[in-house]
Protein backbone atom coordinates (compact mmCIF):
# COMPACT_ATOMS: atom_id res chain seq x y z
CA UNK A 1 0.00 0.00 0.00
CA UNK A 2 2.94 2.09 0.78
CA UNK A 3 4.53 1.77 -2.22
CA UNK A 4 1.27 2.37 -4.15
CA UNK A 5 1.37 5.97 -2.47
CA UNK A 6 4.59 6.67 -3.00
CA UNK A 7 4.27 5.53 -6.53
CA UNK A 8 1.13 8.08 -6.92
CA UNK A 9 2.64 10.85 -5.78
CA UNK A 10 5.94 10.04 -7.86
CA UNK A 11 3.66 10.04 -11.08
CA UNK A 12 2.31 13.37 -9.90
CA UNK A 13 5.45 15.78 -8.95
CA UNK A 14 6.84 14.22 -12.68
CA UNK A 15 3.22 15.46 -14.31
CA UNK A 16 3.78 19.01 -12.46
CA UNK A 17 7.04 19.26 -13.46
CA UNK A 18 6.47 18.76 -17.62
CA UNK A 19 3.34 21.46 -16.92
CA UNK A 20 5.74 23.55 -15.61
CA UNK A 21 8.62 23.27 -18.18
CA UNK A 22 6.00 23.51 -21.36
CA UNK A 23 4.74 26.92 -19.82
CA UNK A 24 8.58 28.15 -19.21
CA UNK A 25 9.17 27.18 -22.69
CA UNK A 26 6.09 28.79 -24.15
CA UNK A 27 6.83 32.22 -22.17
CA UNK A 28 10.25 31.98 -23.78
CA UNK A 29 8.70 31.71 -27.28
CA UNK A 30 6.78 34.60 -26.78
CA UNK A 31 9.51 37.15 -26.28
CA UNK A 32 10.82 38.55 -29.42
CA UNK A 33 14.96 37.43 -30.09
CA UNK A 34 16.28 40.33 -31.89
CA UNK A 35 19.50 40.14 -33.96
CA UNK A 36 23.03 41.99 -33.14
CA UNK A 37 21.69 44.31 -36.30
CA UNK A 38 18.34 44.77 -35.19
CA UNK A 39 19.83 45.56 -31.37
CA UNK A 40 22.06 47.61 -32.73
CA UNK A 41 19.65 50.01 -34.67
CA UNK A 42 16.85 50.18 -31.87
CA UNK A 43 19.81 51.46 -30.06
CA UNK A 44 21.04 53.92 -32.45
CA UNK A 45 17.98 55.67 -32.97
CA UNK A 46 14.78 56.90 -31.40
CA UNK A 47 11.72 58.12 -32.76
CA UNK A 48 9.42 60.43 -31.37
CA UNK A 49 6.01 62.26 -32.11
CA UNK A 50 5.48 66.53 -31.11
CA UNK A 51 3.35 68.97 -32.15
CA UNK A 52 3.36 72.58 -32.47
CA UNK A 53 4.80 74.71 -29.79
CA UNK A 54 5.87 70.66 -27.65
CA UNK A 55 9.37 70.08 -27.00
CA UNK A 56 10.34 66.40 -27.31
CA UNK A 57 13.53 65.00 -28.01
CA UNK A 58 16.55 63.39 -26.14
CA UNK A 59 18.61 63.72 -23.42
CA UNK A 60 20.52 66.46 -24.52
CA UNK A 61 18.62 67.39 -27.63
CA UNK A 62 15.45 69.00 -27.87
CA UNK A 63 13.13 70.03 -30.96
CA UNK A 64 10.56 72.58 -30.97
CA UNK A 65 7.92 72.70 -34.12
CA UNK A 66 6.80 76.69 -34.09
CA UNK A 67 5.47 76.54 -37.91
CA UNK A 68 4.48 75.00 -40.51
CA UNK A 69 6.28 77.28 -43.54
CA UNK A 70 5.25 74.85 -46.65
CA UNK A 71 3.06 71.85 -46.53
CA UNK A 72 2.30 70.91 -50.58
CA UNK A 73 1.84 67.17 -50.41
CA UNK A 74 -0.89 65.81 -52.53
CA UNK A 75 -3.85 65.21 -51.16
CA UNK A 76 -5.37 62.09 -50.43
CA UNK A 77 -8.10 62.05 -52.79
CA UNK A 78 -6.19 63.09 -55.82
CA UNK A 79 -3.91 61.97 -58.50
CA UNK A 80 -1.01 63.92 -58.55
CA UNK A 81 2.54 64.09 -60.74
CA UNK A 82 4.55 65.37 -57.58
CA UNK A 83 3.71 63.95 -54.22
CA UNK A 84 4.94 67.40 -52.91
CA UNK A 85 6.69 68.14 -49.56
CA UNK A 86 6.16 69.65 -45.61
CA UNK A 87 8.76 72.20 -44.76
CA UNK A 88 8.64 73.02 -41.04
CA UNK A 89 10.31 75.37 -38.66
CA UNK A 90 11.17 74.20 -35.52
CA UNK A 91 14.12 75.36 -32.93
CA UNK A 92 16.25 72.94 -31.55
CA UNK A 93 18.32 73.03 -28.01
CA UNK A 94 21.57 70.94 -27.82
CA UNK A 95 24.43 71.93 -25.07
CA UNK A 96 25.36 74.20 -27.77
CA UNK A 97 22.80 76.34 -27.21
CA UNK A 98 19.45 77.16 -29.48
CA UNK A 99 19.26 77.29 -33.02
CA UNK A 100 16.95 77.22 -35.38
CA UNK A 101 16.21 74.57 -37.81
CA UNK A 102 14.31 73.93 -41.38
CA UNK A 103 13.19 70.40 -41.37
CA UNK A 104 11.92 68.84 -44.78
CA UNK A 105 10.12 65.78 -44.54
CA UNK A 106 11.71 62.30 -45.86
CA UNK A 107 14.81 64.49 -45.48
CA UNK A 108 17.88 64.67 -43.04
CA UNK A 109 19.66 67.64 -40.85
CA UNK A 110 22.74 66.82 -38.96
CA UNK A 111 22.99 68.95 -35.70
CA UNK A 112 25.25 68.64 -33.27
CA UNK A 113 26.98 65.14 -34.45
CA UNK A 114 23.41 63.60 -34.91
CA UNK A 115 21.08 62.62 -37.79
CA UNK A 116 17.34 64.23 -37.36
CA UNK A 117 15.20 62.91 -40.15
CA UNK A 118 11.44 64.09 -40.53
CA UNK A 119 9.98 60.97 -41.29
CA UNK A 120 6.03 61.20 -41.11
CA UNK A 121 3.62 64.16 -41.12
CA UNK A 122 0.00 63.89 -39.73
CA UNK A 123 -2.89 64.60 -40.84
CA UNK A 124 -2.59 63.65 -44.41
CA UNK A 125 -4.12 66.76 -46.91
CA UNK A 126 -7.47 65.94 -48.00
CA UNK A 127 -8.41 68.55 -50.98
CA UNK A 128 -10.81 71.24 -49.80
CA UNK A 129 -9.77 70.64 -46.02
CA UNK A 130 -7.43 73.09 -44.26
CA UNK A 131 -5.03 71.59 -41.80
CA UNK A 132 -5.00 73.79 -38.47
CA UNK A 133 -1.66 74.33 -37.18
CA UNK A 134 -2.52 72.25 -33.84
CA UNK A 135 -3.50 69.20 -36.10
CA UNK A 136 0.01 68.95 -36.90
CA UNK A 137 2.02 66.06 -35.42
CA UNK A 138 5.37 65.21 -36.92
CA UNK A 139 7.34 62.15 -36.47
CA UNK A 140 11.42 62.60 -35.85
CA UNK A 141 13.62 59.84 -35.97
CA UNK A 142 17.21 61.05 -33.86
CA UNK A 143 19.87 58.63 -34.55
CA UNK A 144 21.22 58.98 -31.14
CA UNK A 145 24.58 56.97 -32.39
CA UNK A 146 27.15 60.27 -32.61
CA UNK A 147 28.94 61.17 -35.63
CA UNK A 148 31.25 64.43 -35.22
CA UNK A 149 31.00 64.22 -31.26
CA UNK A 150 28.15 65.67 -29.20
CA UNK A 151 29.72 69.54 -28.38
CA UNK A 152 30.74 70.94 -31.72
CA UNK A 153 31.72 74.23 -30.42
CA UNK A 154 34.51 75.14 -27.86
CA UNK A 155 31.86 76.43 -25.35
CA UNK A 156 28.95 74.42 -24.27
CA UNK A 157 25.59 74.01 -21.94
CA UNK A 158 23.36 71.53 -20.81
CA UNK A 159 20.47 71.97 -18.24
CA UNK A 160 17.57 69.48 -17.59
CA UNK A 161 14.52 70.26 -16.49
CA UNK A 162 14.15 71.87 -13.19
CA UNK A 163 12.09 71.79 -10.11
CA UNK A 164 10.52 74.93 -8.94
CA UNK A 165 12.23 76.80 -6.19
CA UNK A 166 15.06 78.88 -5.93
CA UNK A 167 18.03 76.58 -6.75
CA UNK A 168 19.17 75.29 -10.53
CA UNK A 169 21.23 72.27 -11.05
CA UNK A 170 23.12 72.85 -14.14
CA UNK A 171 24.50 69.32 -15.68
CA UNK A 172 27.76 70.42 -17.36
CA UNK A 173 29.06 73.04 -19.27
CA UNK A 174 32.29 73.76 -21.00
CA UNK A 175 34.25 77.14 -21.54
CA UNK A 176 36.77 77.96 -23.54
CA UNK A 177 37.85 80.69 -21.74
CA UNK A 178 36.86 81.69 -17.81
CA UNK A 179 33.73 82.94 -17.38
CA UNK A 180 29.83 82.07 -15.94
CA UNK A 181 26.91 80.52 -16.91
CA UNK A 182 23.40 83.14 -15.74
CA UNK A 183 20.47 81.99 -15.93
CA UNK A 184 17.70 84.44 -17.20
CA UNK A 185 14.23 84.93 -16.94
CA UNK A 186 11.77 85.04 -20.04
CA UNK A 187 10.58 88.34 -21.39
CA UNK A 188 7.08 88.86 -22.82
CA UNK A 189 8.63 87.85 -25.97
CA UNK A 190 9.69 84.27 -24.38
CA UNK A 191 13.08 85.21 -25.01
CA UNK A 192 16.44 85.45 -22.48
CA UNK A 193 15.22 88.46 -20.32
CA UNK A 194 16.44 89.70 -17.00
CA UNK A 195 19.05 87.89 -14.87
CA UNK A 196 17.85 85.70 -11.73
CA UNK A 197 21.52 84.18 -11.02
CA UNK A 198 24.65 83.40 -11.85
CA UNK A 199 27.63 81.08 -10.52
CA UNK A 200 30.45 81.99 -9.37
CA UNK A 201 33.73 82.60 -11.76
CA UNK A 202 34.50 79.07 -13.66
CA UNK A 203 37.64 78.34 -15.15
CA UNK A 204 37.73 77.33 -18.22
CA UNK A 205 37.07 73.73 -18.74
CA UNK A 206 34.28 71.21 -18.14
CA UNK A 207 31.75 71.57 -15.28
CA UNK A 208 29.22 69.26 -14.22
CA UNK A 209 26.30 68.97 -11.73
CA UNK A 210 26.94 73.14 -10.14
CA UNK A 211 24.18 74.56 -8.30
CA UNK A 212 23.12 77.83 -8.81
CA UNK A 213 20.99 80.41 -6.15
CA UNK A 214 18.37 82.43 -7.87
CA UNK A 215 17.24 85.90 -6.89
CA UNK A 216 13.71 84.76 -6.56
CA UNK A 217 11.92 81.21 -6.35
CA UNK A 218 10.78 80.13 -10.40
CA UNK A 219 7.76 78.94 -10.45
CA UNK A 220 5.73 75.50 -12.25
CA UNK A 221 5.36 76.24 -16.09
CA UNK A 222 7.84 78.81 -16.44
CA UNK A 223 10.60 78.65 -18.77
CA UNK A 224 13.90 79.65 -18.28
CA UNK A 225 17.46 80.49 -20.08
CA UNK A 226 20.92 79.17 -19.11
CA UNK A 227 23.97 81.26 -20.72
CA UNK A 228 27.58 81.54 -20.99
CA UNK A 229 28.93 84.56 -20.48
CA UNK A 230 32.86 85.26 -20.54
CA UNK A 231 35.05 86.89 -17.52
CA UNK A 232 36.27 90.22 -18.40
CA UNK A 233 39.60 89.34 -16.13
CA UNK A 234 38.58 90.76 -12.96
CA UNK A 235 36.63 87.14 -12.33
CA UNK A 236 33.93 89.26 -10.22
CA UNK A 237 30.29 88.84 -12.49
CA UNK A 238 29.25 92.11 -14.07
CA UNK A 239 26.43 92.04 -16.79
CA UNK A 240 27.73 95.05 -18.60
CA UNK A 241 31.25 94.02 -18.44
CA UNK A 242 31.14 90.00 -19.39
CA UNK A 243 29.28 89.64 -22.51
CA UNK A 244 27.26 86.42 -23.41
CA UNK A 245 29.36 84.40 -25.41
CA UNK A 246 28.27 83.80 -29.38
CA UNK A 247 27.93 80.94 -31.19
CA UNK A 248 28.92 80.14 -34.81
CA UNK A 249 25.97 78.93 -35.68
CA UNK A 250 24.13 82.16 -34.59
CA UNK A 251 23.05 83.74 -30.97
CA UNK A 252 24.53 83.12 -27.99
CA UNK A 253 25.47 80.12 -26.63
CA UNK A 254 22.58 78.87 -24.41
CA UNK A 255 19.61 76.52 -23.69
CA UNK A 256 16.36 77.13 -22.46
CA UNK A 257 13.92 74.63 -20.17
CA UNK A 258 11.83 74.01 -18.28
CA UNK A 259 9.97 74.72 -14.60
CA UNK A 260 8.33 71.55 -14.39
CA UNK A 261 6.49 69.92 -10.46
CA UNK A 262 6.37 66.83 -12.01
CA UNK A 263 10.36 66.46 -13.61
CA UNK A 264 12.22 63.33 -12.67
CA UNK A 265 15.72 63.51 -11.34
CA UNK A 266 18.05 65.47 -13.29
CA UNK A 267 19.65 64.06 -15.94
CA UNK A 268 23.17 62.99 -15.23
CA UNK A 269 25.37 63.44 -18.11
CA UNK A 270 28.66 61.53 -18.70
CA UNK A 271 30.72 63.02 -21.58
Amino acid sequence: MKKTIIALLAVVVIALIFIWYNEQKKNQSDVPILSGQENAEQADAREFNVKINESRGIATLNITPVQVIEDSRCPEDVTCIQKGTVRVRAMVTSPNGETEEIFELDKTNSIVGRQITLKEVQPEQMSGIQIDPGQYSFLFEINTEETTGLFTEPNAIYVSDQKPGNVVSLNVAVLENGGYVVIHESNSEMAPGPIIGNTEYLDAGEHSDVKITLSRDVTDGEQIFAMIHVDNGDKEFNASDDPAVASSLSGPIMIKFNIDEDVQVPVDLKL
